[in-house]
């Protein structure tokens, strides 16, 4: 890094470009340190705290992953014209410690996607993940319903098909096409009228 440290002196990307830097050399310290700058310095680019909360979850700095995420500004003080888009950066940041079972530090995050109501996939698919945490199967159940009936994406599909092993309807959810296990997966649910 130091053999860079004379160029882009003045570029607002500056920052930027080092904390790449450091991130292709493996300097993870220094990627950590320069992220912590930018996010000291007030900044509002979602980018900077994801790439700061992925960093720390790599050290395996759970804590202060989280922490870092819900730093980002605009989750404390969201505008309704900005909802759907930090339905989306929460769900992300949540989903990352959701599949690595650190709950705890999911909660919060899926908490703000979930509570926008925006109707996004993000939204309904943070919904689920906290019903699933919490075992309540039947909130789990509506939310990913309505998230298939409303996107019928292969993620919307994947979880009802974990709901459906949980449930313990295995022949269900297994070893069939994906339209035929949506059909059935539904109908089992009694959701095939959902919106």
């Amino acid at each position: 890094m130091a053999a860079h440290a004379h160029r882009f002196v003045g570029n607002r990307q500056r920052e930027r470009f080092e904390t790449e830097l450091a991130h292709q050399s493996g300097d993870k310290n220094a990627e950590i340190r320069l992220l912590r700058t930018q996010v000291a310095a007030g900044s509002t680019d979602w980018q900077v705290y994801y790439a700061l909360g992925r960093a720390l979850i790599r050290r395996g700095d759970y804590k202060a992953a989280q922490k870092a995420f819900l730093s980002y500004p605009r989750f404390s003080s969201p505008q309704p014209d900005d909802a759907l888009v930090h339905s989306n950066y929460a769900n992300e940041a949540g989903s990352m410690f959701y599949w690595i079972g650190q709950y705890d530090e999911a909660v919060p995050l899926l908490e703000i996607a979930a509570r926008s109501r925006t109707g996004a996939a993000s939204s309904m698919s943070s919904g689920n993940r906290l019903a699933l945490i919490a075992g309540d199967l039947e909130s789990a159940e509506a939310w990913t319903a309505a998230r298939v009936r409303r996107y019928g994406s292969n993620y919307a599909v994947r979880d009802l098909q974990q709901i459906l092993h949980i449930r313990g309807e295995s022949d269900i959810a297994s070893n069939q096409p994906r339209r035929r296990t949506l059909r059935a997966g539904l109908r089992h649910l009694n959701c095939e009228n959902l919106r």
